[in-house]
């Protein structure tokens, strides 16, 4: 379809259905990007080998769709490799000497979870925090000749690692009653 904006879309199907996937827990490098109307992005810090091979493969498929649509997409009769270098948002951007990154939407129909399985809200996630998404394909965009998939989070699980609550805790550290036990490694992160 085309948009008033004049940005092209194109939904896919996976046997009758939208694309949906589960990425592994991933790290998130940044607060979430609000935008208007409960819209947020979310990035994710990338490092997992599997995922990022499945993410390239979708890249691949995505930007084969595009070549061979490209009068529809492109007003060109074939789009060169460099083209595709400079126009195309990848699903998984490359990070250089930094992790790649997955960068997803979420809107106020997300589902958002902690790890101990309580609903929360986008509100509550953190730069720092780990998580996993289910996200779903909603399409491919094309606008002024660049284009990509954008993909929108259904569901959120996430372990907040930010210090935003208190994280005191009654026991006193050495107290008597405790167990005296020897440390048996020790590992620095």
């Amino acid at each position: 379809g085309k948009l008033r904006t004049g940005m092209k879309i194109l939904n896919l199907d996976y046997s009758g259905s939208p694309l949906r996937l589960q990425t592994p827990w991933m790290k998130m490098p940044f607060d979430p990007d609000e935008h208007e109307n409960e819209r947020w992005s979310i990035c994710l810090n990338c490092e997992d080998n599997d995922f990022g091979s499945a993410m390239k493969s979708l890249d691949e498929k995505i930007i084969s769709i595009a070549r061979s649509r490209s009068r529809e997409f492109f007003k060109k009769q074939q789009v060169s490799d460099e083209f595709i270098q400079i126009n195309y948002s990848p699903v998984l951007r490359t990070g250089g000497e930094y992790s790649d990154k997955y960068k997803c939407k979420a809107n106020r129909n997300t589902n958002v979870f902690t790890d101990q399985g309580e609903w929360s809200d986008v509100s509550k996630l953190r730069k720092g925090d780990e998580m996993r998404i289910i996200a779903e394909l909603r399409y491919i965009w094309v606008n002024n000749g660049k284009f990509g998939a954008t993909w929108v989070a259904k569901q959120i699980q996430f372990r907040s690692n930010s210090m935003d609550e208190m994280e005191f805790h009654d026991d006193k550290f050495g107290s008597d009653d405790s167990d005296d036990e020897e440390v048996d490694s020790v590992k620095m992160s």
